[in-house]
């Protein structure tokens, strides 16, 4: 402590070698603040983005699907072409619903898009069973009206659900997206400030 009081130069030179100490590493933790923001923002929109992309291929999937039906409908009075459409309508099915599942379980912080994927999921089941219904019910009857009647328009319903979910996770990730660049850029002001703080 003697060799501080002894001359002016000396504390000054502690009193500059602190602050500089101190900007030096309000800089560092700041540079490590915008880094963390930054790989978080850029993993958590990725993700989100990569969920945006499996709904938006689903509802491509869907009307993909749709048309085994129509093949179905088209080849009724050939019994194996029929069965063949028919069972690879019910297996595009089934592989779309897995794909979607994921947002309907507990995991999916938005409880609008759970709800409406959960609808979606246990419509589009029952609509494969309508449709097996109706098939199974004209190999009986020969009725082609009955069978027309019986699939006209029972698809809308699945697909008014499934542009709801699509536009509901949209709308998630967006608000999502938003809340994260928002934390970056308190990141980032915070890490200014601590940097104009050790300035000062």
């Amino acid at each position: 402590m003697h060799f501080l009081r002894t001359s002016i130069r000396n504390k000054l030179l502690l009193i500059c070698g602190s602050g500089t100490i101190l900007l030096l590493i309000a800089a560092g933790l700041g540079l490590y603040l915008q880094w963390q923001a930054i790989a978080t923002m850029t993993g958590e929109v990725e993700a989100l983005h990569a969920q945006q992309l499996v709904v938006a291929q689903k509802k491509a999937d869907y009307y993909d699907q749709l048309l085994e039906w129509k093949n179905a409908l088209v080849r009724i009075t050939d019994d194996q072409a029929a069965d063949e459409h028919l069972a690879a309508f019910l297996n595009k099915g089934a592989q779309l619903r897995l794909a979607l599942a994921p947002f309907a379980d507990a995991g999916t912080p938005d409880s609008d898009t759970r709800a409406l994927a959960a609808r979606f999921l246990a419509e589009h089941e029952d609509l494969g069973q309508k449709f097996a219904k109706a098939i199974a019910d004209y190999r009986v009857t020969f009725a082609i009206y009955k069978l027309e009647e019986q699939s006209r328009d029972s698809d809308k319903s699945v697909g008014l659900l499934l542009d709801k979910l699509v536009a509901s996770v949209d709308a998630q990730i967006t608000r999502r997206t938003e809340a994260i660049s928002g934390e970056a850029n308190r990141v980032i002001t915070i890490s200014l400030g601590l940097m104009v703080l050790a300035c000062a």
